[in-house]
């Protein structure tokens, strides 16, 4: 009876993550995805627009040569990091989108199916266990049944000995 208790919690146990992964988790992580990749797009137009604030500052500007390399060369290498990044955001997302969610939704189904079959089995073994018990209460019955007969017929013989014996 415990081992029935134990395998439905377990089933409902993993209907509930499976549940929890369908209406919170996958939802918020995709949202959260979402939001990354959009911030990395933000700061990639935001680095394309301070790029060419730099380039309009110094374009007619007068400063010494190395100065304005120094400043354009820190705005590229931040707006190569900038696409580097949103890139990279890009890859997520879309791995996240359509495989890690996916693949963890598919555990989690593989999960549950897994410990509604061992609920079933322990339904089944209890069930068998039951019936070999009460198979086995009635055979030990019918052996009763056979040895009082046995000992009845062996008292009766006996007596029949004894009255012999008598005479």
């Amino acid at each position: 009876r415990f081992a029935i208790e134990r395998a439905k919690f377990d089933v409902d146990d993993a209907r509930r993550a499976l549940r929890h992964f369908e209406g919170f988790e996958k939802p918020t992580r995709l949202a959260k995805a979402e939001l990354e990749l959009k911030s990395s797009r933000d700061y990639v137009t935001e680095q394309d627009e301070e790029m060419k604030q730099l380039e309009l500052l110094y374009e007619k500007d007068d400063l010494g040569d190395k100065t304005k390399e120094i400043v354009l060369a820190r705005g590229r290498r931040r707006h190569q990091r900038a696409q580097e990044n949103l890139e990279l955001a890009k890859r997520d997302f879309d791995d996240l989108k359509g495989f890690q969610l996916e693949q963890q939704k598919q555990k989690l189904e593989r999960e549950m199916q897994a410990k509604e079959r061992d609920w079933k089995r322990a339904e089944v073994t209890a069930r068998m266990t039951g019936e070999d018990k009460r198979q086995a209460v009635e055979d030990a019955e019918r052996a009763l049944t056979k040895a009082r007969r046995e000992f009845e017929k062996a008292a009766g013989a006996g007596k029949g000995q004894v009255r012999e014996l008598e005479k």
